[in-house]
């Protein structure tokens, strides 16, 4: 939508500046001169608030992905190390506090 309203705007801006050196008025020229800058200025400030979300986006993406990979690591981390009990561990049933089996 401001792409557009940008665009009718800059359109706008160079007939007001040709009706203002057509007709040899000064402040109607700059007038249009003026509304052609303004949407520039728009266009530039929507592109860079664009890249902006963009690289906040990414970088979001990119630390999701590192607490996934972390969470995965320890998991598998704890998972080798119940996997690496000696043999006399493993076969030795639990006692109970109260001494039974």
């Amino acid at each position: 939508m401001d792409k557009l309203e940008n665009t009718k705007d800059k359109a706008v801006g160079k007939a007001v500046e040709a009706a203002g050196k057509l007709t040899k008025d000064q402040e109607l020229e700059f007038t249009g001169k003026f509304r052609q800058m303004t949407t520039e200025v728009k266009d530039k400030f929507h592109s860079v608030k664009e890249d902006v979300f963009q690289e906040a986006n990414n970088m979001i993406d990119r630390s999701k992905g590192k607490t996934q990979s972390m969470e995965k690591n320890q998991s598998k981390e704890q998972n080798q190390s119940m996997g690496n009990k000696s043999s006399t561990e493993k076969n030795q049933p639990n006692e109970r506090s109260d001494g039974r089996l």
